[in-house]
């Protein structure tokens, strides 16, 4: 795994999240409310936010074994992390960055839902599927 981080715009330990994940085949997954969801091979870039110990979630996210609470938890046991990038800033700006991914060729919302439950600027998830890893690179 490899991870990448910005340089800190007068924030601390808060800001945006992006994890570049790889599932190696096709995947029946329970993903809390969500129930079952059918999740395809490929590549998938989940964005959230933490406005508050940013470094502590990302790492939570990285343990496989633990007790779902993100929608994003159920998903990471089956897939390979490839990446991982953090954006420090005093500003939540996941919808943003989702937004910009989602413009890149090949993207895809494949799950409705996923990781927006609390997104107020519309967006039909905060997890964005590629087929090929192309685009994301």
């Amino acid at each position: 795994m490899r991870s990448s981080r910005t340089h800190s715009i007068g924030s601390k330990d808060r800001g945006t999240y992006t994890i570049i994940l790889y599932l190696r085949s096709p995947k029946r997954i329970k993903v809390g409310s969500l129930g079952w969801i059918d999740f395809s091979e490929g590549y998938y870039a989940y964005t959230g936010s933490a406005m508050n110990n940013l470094r502590a979630r990302v790492n939570r996210h990285m343990i496989k074994d633990k007790t779902p609470h993100w929608h994003i938890d159920y998903l990471i046991p089956y897939a390979r992390i490839m990446r991982v990038l953090m954006f420090f800033s005093n500003k939540r700006a996941e919808c943003k960055v989702v937004q910009k991914i989602s413009q890149l060729p090949g993207a895809m919302f494949s799950v409705k839902g996923f990781g927006s439950s609390d997104c107020t600027a519309g967006c039909p998830s905060h997890l964005v599927y590629f087929p090929i890893l192309s685009s994301l690179q």
